[in-house]
């Protein structure tokens, strides 16, 4: 959590504790997300913009897969049917040292949980 104000135009800020989690649920600790087509020698590394996004003590994480998102540039990917669509892929934990792997294609939602849906 991040609390800000502002004191005669002087910016404070002020970092809370990890909220408490129900039954000590584990935290999503991402290890990687890349973006490109599958085994590209140079993938898009996007892992910064979606611990932005997720946020350090998330349970549960939604994010898109869009060139935007990841920070690579619209050309970078032909459409043609006969080459391959990018896709994202995450690999994170829970807890513990056991990863999980989620890939999603281009424009696809990215769902990283450690606990159901809210």
């Amino acid at each position: 959590m991040f609390a800000s104000f502002a004191v005669v135009g002087t910016l404070f800020s002020l970092t809370a504790p990890p909220p408490a989690l129900a039954n000590d649920q584990p935290t999503i600790q991402i290890v990687s997300a890349l973006y490109g087509v599958a085994n590209s020698p140079h993938p898009a590394n996007f892992m910064s913009r979606l611990q932005q996004t997720c946020g350090n003590y998330s349970t549960y994480c939604e994010a898109f897969c869009t060139n935007a998102f990841v920070g690579h540039g619209q050309g970078d990917f032909h459409l043609l049917p006969f080459h391959p669509t990018p896709i994202c892929r995450v690999i994170y934990r829970c807890g513990g040292d056991a990863t999980l792997t989620t890939d999603v294609e281009r424009n696809e939602l990215i769902l990283l949980a450690c606990r159901p849906r809210p």
